[in-house]
């Protein structure tokens, strides 16, 4: 789809660092730090590279706190956003991140066997990340402040949806979207966490509707 952006969280990718490519550009790179994740610049680079002024940005768990910091950065070159499985506040629950940084010490391997990556096609997904660089992107989200006084602000149409059994997320998504002007919610019954990442069956058609009525 020409001019979409899609985030994804760091599954499949090894994001420790950020690298910033030399674009000739006025605008300073500082300026689109998200705290500690270091992403909402790599997305503004990529849009200059490719001479994209505006686009459509998709972000699911991690990457929708990128999307949450374009809203916040770079709101003019958003055309609209789509935020699965994340909200805007800070999180509540610091343990669960611990836990996952703890597991990720033992290294990847360790981790697939702990989060039940079982397919050879999954597992040999996941066992192309790197260690290190989930522990400094886990670190990032357990210490994220939030972004919360921005939801007035965002008036660019914004899709959220989040499975009904995602325990950490579901209730604080659902809440957020009420602050949001120009906003939908979508509710994903019996789905968790995971379950609402993989089943893009179940997403894409909410999708395709939302993008469909933008034209």
């Amino acid at each position: 789809m020409e001019g979409v952006g899609e985030f994804a969280d760091t599954e499949g990718r090894s994001c420790g660092h950020a690298v910033f490519l030399d674009l000739g550009r006025v605008v300073p790179v500082a300026v689109f730090v998200l705290e500690g994740l270091e992403r909402v610049d790599d997305v503004i680079v990529v849009l200059n590279k490719l001479e994209i002024l505006k686009a459509h940005f998709m972000g699911y768990s991690m990457g929708g706190e990128v999307c949450f910091g374009i809203a916040k950065y770079a709101p003019e070159r958003t055309r609209s956003l789509i935020i699965g499985g994340m909200h805007p506040y800070a999180p509540q629950y610091p343990e669960v991140y611990n836990q996952q940084i703890q597991i990720l010490t033992k290294g990847i391997p360790a981790a697939a066997d702990a989060w039940g990556q079982k397919s050879p096609k999954e597992r040999g997904r996941f066992l192309k990340n790197d260690a290190q660089a989930l522990i400094a992107s886990t670190i990032a989200a357990r210490d994220w402040s939030g972004c919360a006084d921005i939801l007035p602000a965002m008036k660019m149409p914004c899709l959220l949806y989040a499975g009904e059994s995602d325990e950490l997320m579901y209730s604080s998504i659902k809440e957020c979207v009420k602050h949001i002007p120009n906003s939908v919610f979508i509710s994903l019954p019996d789905l968790i966490h995971g379950d609402a990442y993989v089943r893009s069956d179940l997403v894409l058609p909410h999708i395709k509707r939302f993008l469909s009525e933008m034209r």
